[in-house]
């Protein structure tokens, strides 16, 4: 049976994966990260934590520099945050604001780099969407398997495109115990 699943269905999740595992260092993630730290370090303070919100994608494709954030104003951003993001727009937007204040000098590139932001944060959302698309028919695959309910229910082990989640466990690899530590052994008498 063991034996079945790796032919039919483990090259299949393992493609899957793989993709997700070469995103993993996610390019437009870091390209986003770096040119915010270039332009303007401390927004980047501020959006990066949140980076992969759809909220703040939504903010970066639509305004791409911080001249065209600080135009939009605070009441134009609450408006365009609140719907993907109801708890932390007028926070978020109160921060935004304030790394804005932080810096008083404009660097040269920041209106080129306007240019590339909003492709950015539009590409990441892409892999985003993606990520969710994938994560849904892997999870299919797994269901439809007569032990999914056993790789489900292994601690740790979960279904997704993710390194570690239940396309490891299809591996068939046999479970091991954890070592038990000395100081609960017996020892011979």
């Amino acid at each position: 049976m063991w034996e079945r699943l790796r032919r039919q269905r483990l090259p299949l999740i393992q493609v899957r994966t793989g993709s997700a595992r070469r995103r993993i260092g996610n390019p437009p993630a870091n390209r986003l990260h770096g040119l915010l730290t270039q332009i303007h370090p401390s927004l980047e303070r501020v959006l990066g934590p949140w980076l992969q919100h759809p909220a703040v994608l939504t903010l970066l494709e639509r305004f791409g520099s911080p001249a065209q954030i600080r135009k939009a104003g605070c009441r134009r951003l609450v408006t365009l945050l609140r719907p993907k993001a109801p708890r932390i727009a007028e926070r978020l937007v109160d921060e935004i604001f304030t790394a804005l204040d932080e810096q008083s000098v404009t660097i040269p590139g920041t209106e080129a780099a306007a240019l590339v932001v909003p492709g950015l944060a539009a590409s990441l959302m892409a892999v985003l969407d993606q990520r969710k698309l994938l994560a849904g028919r892997i999870e299919e695959l797994v269901e439809v398997h007569s032990l999914a309910k056993v790789f489900t229910s292994m601690p740790g082990v979960g279904v997704g495109p993710e390194p570690g989640s239940s396309s490891r466990s299809a591996t068939a690899a046999p479970f091991r115990p954890p070592a038990t530590s000395p100081s609960t052994q017996t020892s011979p008498r």
